[in-house]
């Protein structure tokens, strides 16, 4: 069922109400929808006792989603956030409810009385498994299992690799059918790590593989803007707090069974360091080498620092995660989505240039002098709407967060160690670009145009002046080792700094941004057209990426030359395409590169390995290609399942990064 079409409906106070759901004008089913009553708990009581449970007998793992239930929330929910699993692993329902029955503090009180409608809930799940298993016991191996999972998940701490996992899968479950969206899991290797696992690493691989096969049932359902944005990340490996690097076998045979796997979702992200392990990183190239779009790598080398310049305490930087992209956050102790609201870079810009002191400027530093005037309003404007979010009680992410029972407060009241919130950006490139050819086509030696002739080119979308169209899109600036370059990067970047550094939200918190945003199609389409060539509609730029064949080097080096401390922490992917032929032509000089890379010093990476020749033809035919998986932003996805916009924006940078190929520019010496 859509529950985009549920959230239409609406809100009466009563506990559920029967629904039916119409397609093409015929009754296709009932539907319930699961209302707020006097508080969160009694609602998700209501709710566990609604949900139909599914069963196969023939699967190693058992989860299930009632896509007929609808949990309305009225208020914006905190979701994209990775529960720290951690405690059902190592404590039992059972340690939990005396933990908190022991204490008599308002979050106790409902942690409480959730952990005991779980338990009762738990009981429900055991005697539907022990019915299936009455039915054909011969045929019942995999409930049986799964029944015990279940009974000793009441009673005793996690023992197994399969149990931890089957204790994930259950609580993941529930985060999903109670209206969290982008639900991520967090630092799995080291979660399950001190637990039994199967006699062979063959089977921990096999076990990890079916572990991702029930990940990704329901995967149109938990889809958010695109099929495949599920935001279900799993984080490997990272720097400990006496900077020793930490993986164990789990961290290895996760990214094993990816290559076997061989399916978008889920995803996963692998912390990288200059003293990590060479076959861990050998391991990591080998598996995004396989065209599969992960792991996404983020540089402990560059995060933990900004992130403790950002104010976080040296061991919660150490333990950081990424909510459902790629945005930052202390593990189990940060509260707040990363991704409130877009800082269109190119809106501002075309806003720029439509104003009248735009003609006016003298002299280049005018013009930027100006950008920054509007980037400054817009920025103001931004942060004072995030004060106006109302965000709904959430006792179960408040059980899973560290800090709410000490303050005594929900994660929605700012219960957490860390109540931060996180704004991303677009169109840097676009405005880096139209900056740069104001420099060289106005005020240079020899001026080629004026501002009045760009700012009417730009308004009437060159219809009627091609010959400024081309010569805008000639060059690309936006991704090279250029001072000037670089230099207006960081002036745009730092207008945007100094207004979140002086920023508390209603709750005390500070709020991170990040140059890198999913939203360069849709927020394309809200912007006129910019000084770099690029019409009015059209996608704005990449992430952290070049055109025209920008050596991967060049691109890498520019990353590294911006700062990302404090404020600035949220994202900053560096985002390249990668041909099949040339990557294994090249695998050892690849991996030097990425070693060389890290130190120096990118924020996150995520790279395509694809051919624009393969995306072109499985653009004409899909169905010769029903498998061909791509990295579309902070996810992947089937290419075949994308909307055409984003197919041509795959083709295109495909294109672009083969000519660098071609031209011996793409190398990695």
């Amino acid at each position: 069922m859509n529950s985009k079409l549920l959230k239409q409906i609406k809100i009466f106070l009563y506990p559920f109400k029967v629904i039916q759901i119409y397609e093409a004008g015929k009754k296709k089913k009932n539907a319930k929808i699961c209302f707020y009553c006097s508080n969160k708990n009694k609602q998700i009581k209501t709710l566990l006792s609604m949900i139909e449970i599914s069963l196969d007998k023939t699967k190693r793992f058992q989860s299930w989603i009632d896509t007929d239930i609808f949990f309305a929330n009225r208020y914006i929910l905190n979701d994209a956030l990775p529960p720290d699993f951690e405690k059902i692993i190592k404590y039992s329902i059972q340690d939990l409810i005396m933990d908190n029955d022991a204490k008599e503090n308002k979050i106790n009180i409902r942690n409480l009385e959730l952990l005991k409608n779980v338990s009762t809930y738990i009981e429900k799940i055991t005697g539907c498994l022990e019915e299936e298993i009455q039915k054909n016991r011969e045929k019942a191996i995999y409930l049986e299992n799964t029944k015990r999972c279940f009974e000793r998940m009441k009673v005793y701490p996690a023992e197994t690799l399969e149990e931890g996992l089957q204790r994930i899968l259950f609580w993941l479950s529930l985060f999903w059918q109670t209206g969290h969206t982008l639900v991520g899991l967090g630092r799995l290797d080291k979660v399950l790590d001190g637990l039994k696992f199967p006699e062979t690493k063959e089977e921990t691989e096999y076990v990890i593989m079916d572990f991702y096969q029930e990940i990704h049932k329901y995967y149109e359902y938990k889809s958010n803007m695109i099929l495949g944005d599920t935001g279900q990340l799993i984080i490997l490996g990272g720097t400990e707090n006496d900077g020793s690097y930490f993986s164990n076998d789990l961290t290895y045979a996760f990214i094993k069974a990816m290559i076997k796997y061989q399916k978008p979702d889920p995803k996963l992200l692998l912390r990288v360091s200059s003293n990590m392990p060479q076959d861990l990183l050998e391991l990591g190239l080998e598996c995004i080498a396989t065209g599969i779009g992960c792991p996404l790598l983020a540089n402990d080398e560059v995060i933990i620092p900004a992130l403790k310049d950002f104010g976080y305490f040296h061991e919660d930087a150490c333990n950081y995660v990424t909510s459902a992209c790629w945005e930052t956050l202390s593990y189990g102790k940060s509260w707040g989505r990363g991704n409130l609201a877009d800082i269109n870079f190119a809106k501002i810009l075309v806003d720029t240039y439509k104003s009248n002191q735009f003609e006016e400027c003298n002299s280049f530093e005018d013009v930027m002098s100006l950008y920054t005037s509007f980037l400054q309003k817009e920025i103001t404007s931004c942060l004072k709407r995030l004060n106006y979010i109302k965000w709904e009680p959430n006792p179960l992410m408040t059980l899973f967060t560290e800090n709410c029972v000490e303050v005594d407060k929900d994660v929605s009241e700012g219960g957490a160690k860390y109540h931060d919130y996180g704004i991303l950006s677009v169109g840097l490139a676009n405005v880096v670009d139209s900056l740069m050819n104001i420099r060289e086509f106005v005020f240079s030696d020899i001026p080629m145009f004026s501002l009045k002739e760009l700012k009417e080119a730009g308004l009437n979308d060159y219809v009627e002046r091609r010959d400024i169209e081309r010569k805008l899109s000639e060059k690309s600036y936006y991704g090279r080792d250029d001072k000037n370059v670089i230099e207006i990067v960081s002036n745009i970047i730092n207008v945007i700094a100094e207004s979140c550094e002086i920023y508390r939200n209603p709750y005390g918190g500070k709020v991170k941004f990040g140059i890198s945003s999913p939203n360069y199609v849709s927020q394309g389409k809200m912007c006129g057209a910019t000084l770099d060539g690029r019409k009015a509609g059209m996608p704005l730029s990449v992430h952290i990426s070049g055109k025209s064949g920008l050596a991967y080097t060049e691109l890498i080096n520019f990353a590294g030359a911006l700062n990302y401390s404090g404020v600035r922490a949220n994202a900053g992917v560096v985002d390249f395409f990668v041909s099949p032929e040339f990557i294994k032509n090249n695998f050892e000089k690849f991996v030097l590169f990425m070693k060389s890379s890290i130190e120096v010093g990118f924020f996150e990476l995520q790279l395509n390995v694809v051919s624009s020749k393969t995306l072109i033809a499985a653009k004409k035919n899909p169905e010769l290609f029903p498998e061909l998986i791509v990295r579309v932003w902070g996810f992947s996805a089937y290419f075949k399942d994308l909307p055409t916009e984003y197919q041509d924006v795959l083709i295109q940078r495909a294109m672009d990064s083969e000519k660098g190929e071609y031209y011996g520019n793409g190398n990695f010496g």
